[in-house]
């Protein structure tokens, strides 16, 4: 399983996901789902989008898990 750190990198830059759907230009639906671990495919380009905004790693955003 793959879990989301979005919210954990929104919480340290005080963000709201209207601020990160409007500054990155990614869908509010996509980046709330993301935020809360409910998205199920993930486009690279978003994935990129969130890095370079964030200044981050792919990993510092997604860790896969074993499942439960």
């Amino acid at each position: 399983m793959i879990r989301s750190h979005l919210a954990v990198r929104m919480a340290e830059q005080r963000k709201k996901i209207i601020d990160v759907a409007r500054d990155t230009g990614i869908d509010r639906t996509t980046v709330g789902k993301l935020y809360h671990d409910k998205l199920k495919k993930l486009d690279l380009v978003v994935l990129d989008r969130l890095c370079v905004y964030f200044g981050c790693e792919v990993s510092d955003l997604l860790e896969r898990v074993p499942d439960e």
